[in-house]
């Protein structure tokens, strides 16, 4: 799907669809086209979205999330925001909670970070940052091996 459609679109796509499949009300904010340094990195955010939805599915409380796309500075910023009852960095490490540490270590191997935190309103949300390509440099794509 991402050699189709931008990173954005594919999200955007991905949030409707699981709305569809689940009982959670979920929508995309801000989906803004970002230029990402390979299609790894793409890839990697498209599947961290993925897991967060299905962790918010999973959490007792969670009836909405809402997913942006958006730049700050040179970076990509994925934020899954949820109306739960909130998470907090320590809950990562529980038992029970895999999906939270493999977000982590998927953010870390394109060079980027993931926090959790709570809302205002006492929801999580789960912030990803991935650098973006810096302008003027090629992107880098996986080699085909067909």
């Amino acid at each position: 799907m991402l050699e189709d459609l931008d990173l954005a679109a594919a999200m955007q796509w991905q949030v409707e669809e699981y709305a569809r499949r689940s009982e959670l009300q979920c929508e995309a904010g801000t989906m803004e086209a970002l230029v990402l340094p390979d299609t790894r990195t793409s890839l990697a955010l498209f599947r961290i979205l993925q897991e967060a939805l299905q962790n918010a599915a999973r959490r007792e409380g969670v009836t909405r999330v809402i997913v942006d796309l958006v730049s700050e500075g040179n970076n990509a910023v994925l934020r899954v925001t949820d109306n739960g009852h909130g998470i907090i960095n320590e809950d990562v490490m529980k038992p029970g909670e895999p999906t939270l540490v493999s977000i982590r270590a998927r953010a870390h191997s394109f060079g980027g970070t993931a926090r959790l935190g709570r809302t205002a309103e006492g929801g999580s949300v789960l912030e990803v940052t991935a650098p973006l390509r810096e302008e003027g440099a090629e992107q880098a794509t996986e080699p085909n091996h067909t």
